[in-house]
C-alpha cells in the first residue's frame, strides 16, 4: 500500500532534519539539499526555543507556512491559598460548602410557594385594570417577587462567623 498525502498537509521534522540557526534563520534538509531560510518569532517565544522537545511541524495555514514547536517548560510552583470557601450549588439542597455544611432551601422554597399562591387567581380570570396601570402593575409585581425571593435567599444563608447560625444541618 502506498502512502498518499494532501498537497498541503503538515510535515514533521526532527532535530536531524530541522535546526534553528543563531539569529532569525532555520535550516531544513530537503530533497534538494539543506535550505536556510528566515523565520519570524517574538521575543517571548524565542526564549523557549532552546527548550524544544521532540518534533517540529511545518504547517501550511491560510497561505502561510508556520513552524509548530513543542517546548518542555517547567511548571511554576503553586502558591498556597488562604481561607477559601467553596460552595456546591445543588438541586435537593441549595448549597453545600467546602466545610461540609449543607444549607437546605426550605426558607427559599417556602417564600416561592407563598409568592406563587399570591399570584394564583382562583377565578381563572384576569383582574380588570385600566390600561395605563396594567403594565406598571406587572412590572412592579415582577420586581417585588424577584426582590423578595432574593432577600429570602440571603436570609437563609447565615453569616459565616455568626454564633449558632440556625439553618445549616451537618451531613
Amino acid at each position: 500500500m502506498r502512502r498518499t498525502f494532501r498537497p498541503h498537509s503538515s510535515i514533521a521534522y526532527d532535530d536531524r532534519i530541522l535546526r534553528f540557526k543563531p539569529g532569525d534563520q532555520v535550516s531544513i534538509w530537503t530533497l534538494n539539499g539543506r535550505q536556510v531560510m528566515p523565520f519570524v518569532c517574538g521575543d517571548y517565544q524565542r526564549r523557549y526555543l532552546p527548550l524544544r522537545k521532540g518534533e517540529v511541524d511545518l504547517v501550511f495555514y491560510q497561505g502561510t507556512f508556520y513552524l509548530n514547536v513543542v517546548c518542555d517548560v517547567e511548571e511554576r510552583p503553586t502558591t498556597k491559598a488562604g481561607d477559601i470557601l467553596g460552595a456546591d450549588l445543588g438541586v435537593v439542597n441549595i448549597a453545600t460548602d467546602s466545610d461540609g455544611i449543607t444549607y437546605t432551601g426550605a426558607t427559599v422554597e417556602q417564600k416561592r410557594r407563598i409568592d406563587a399562591h399570591r399570584r394564583w387567581n382562583p377565578s381563572g380570570k384576569a383582574r380588570a385594570l385600566p390600561n395605563g396601570s396594567r403594565a406598571s402593575s406587572a412590572a412592579s409585581n415582577g420586581a417585588f417577587n424577584a426582590m423578595s425571593t432574593t432577600s429570602s435567599a440571603r436570609q437563609s444563608w447565615p453569616q459565616r462567623n455568626a454564633p449558632d447560625a440556625g439553618l445549616p444541618s451537618k451531613t
